[in-house]
């Protein structure tokens, strides 16, 4: 048994217990025991701080942006400043890939590769059955920003909402969205206005992803990213913005918030917050051996 030291650090956190929560083992971890961490804490994937910085995904969820803010937040909290300007990433399909980070003034942004953002033939009486919504909170926006999807990152599907009365009042049924996803080759819908309410946020959005329980995440890094490229594909703020600020996860009491350029090289993140700090034993093989806390 190997005993390691371990933050779980709250992503796009806005407050304690808020955003994505991604563990993060601050010295050298295999493969193998990260993924056996990141179960344990119900997480898609782990973070090490060993010899260079790397994430291990558990399960095909992409939070490649949560992971980055999550280990440079734990970095910072370490002293540690020999993490470099990239992580590493080593995919549930087994792939290796390297995006480039960076930690200014409390906020991780990471640089992640453009979206394609293409229209889909989804009618809004189908769309609003799948979210349980009435379908007059998606027509009327939907006739300047029609539905669309992005394939990157396991795919987002877009929709655009009327305003967060009807955001709030989402209540997907799971068989029907994972039927929509499939179809559109999509992993999660990306619901989103510009009824806000922080008056510091330009969307609010929710992600629904059928995978997970209540189908329901707090928050999307490569998402948010996908939808900065498709608000900028349609000129929904006619040139006048960089970057804008989605404010999410405040449905299932764990707000959250997130930034991205609008513009290539597009850069998204945010800032964490640690939450917990413990020691985990950790078995030294990639057996089925449960870790004792």
């Amino acid at each position: 048994m190997e005993t390691k030291s371990v933050l779980l650090v709250d992503t796009f956190a806005d407050e304690p217990l808020g955003g994505v929560p991604v563990p993060v083992v601050t010295d050298g971890a295999t493969p193998d025991q990260l993924q056996t961490v990141a179960a344990e804490f119900g997480a898609s994937g782990a973070v090490s701080l060993g010899e260079g910085f790397r994430y291990v995904e558990r399960v095909p969820a992409n939070n490649v942006v949560e992971a980055a803010v999550a280990g440079l937040t734990a970095g910072h909290d370490r002293n540690r400043a020999d993490l470099g300007d990239q992580m590493s990433v080593l995919g549930s399909d087994g792939a290796e890939r390297s995006y480039p980070v960076e930690h200014e003034t409390g906020d991780v942004h990471v640089e992640v590769p453009s979206q394609s953002v293409d229209s889909v033939s989804v009618s809004f009486d189908r769309l609003a059955a799948v979210l349980g919504v009435e379908a007059a909170g998606l027509e009327n926006v939907g006739r300047e920003l029609p539905v669309s999807r992005s394939t990157a990152f396991g795919g987002t599907l877009f929709v655009p909402v009327g305003f967060l009365d009807d955001l709030s009042n989402c209540a997907p049924n799971r068989d029907a969205l994972a039927a929509v996803l499939t179809e559109t080759d999509t992993a999660r819908v990306f619901a989103f206005t510009f009824d806000t309410v922080s008056r510091r946020a330009d969307l609010h959005a929710r992600v629904f992803d059928p995978s997970v329980e209540g189908c329901e995440r707090p928050a999307s890094g490569v998402a948010t990213a996908g939808c900065g490229q498709y608000l900028e594909q349609h000129d929904a703020f006619e040139g006048g913005r960089e970057t804008v600020s989605v404010e999410c996860g405040r449905f299932i009491d764990r707000p959250a918030t997130v930034e991205t350029t609008l513009l290539a090289p597009v850069q998204v993140g945010g800032h964490g917050l640690t939450a917990l700090e413990t020691t985990l034993s950790l078995p030294e093989d990639d057996g089925d051996d449960i870790i004792e806390v």
